[in-house]
This record gives structure tokens, C-alpha cells and sequence, in this order.
């Protein structure tokens, strides 16, 4: 088991806990805004950190 946090449960349960696959552009996208969002001022790629 792991545990999560409340806003994490709520994203599982949206998705009925098989979430969506996106293309590398997309997640890519979605990693530069959650860097953002939590103050991670480095490159992030789905191949790593930059």
C-alpha cells in the first residue's frame, strides 16, 4: 500500500484509478506546470531531469 494525500485520492478516483495516457508532448507540458506550481526551477522531461 501506498498512502496519498487528499488531492491525490481525489485525481485517482476521477480517473476511476487507471489514469490517461498522454504523448511525451503532453507530459512534458504537464510536468513544466507542475514544476512550477511546487517552485521546481529545473527542467524536467519525461527523460529526466535537465
Amino acid at each position: 500500500m501506498i498512502p496519498v494525500i487528499g488531492k491525490v485520492w481525489s485525481i485517482l478516483k476521477k480517473y476511476n484509478f487507471v489514469l490517461p495516457v498522454y504523448s511525451n508532448q503532453k507530459y512534458n507540458s504537464a510536468l513544466k506546470k507542475i514544476a512550477a506550481e511546487v517552485g521546481i526551477r529545473k527542467k524536467l522531461t519525461s527523460k529526466g531531469v535537465l
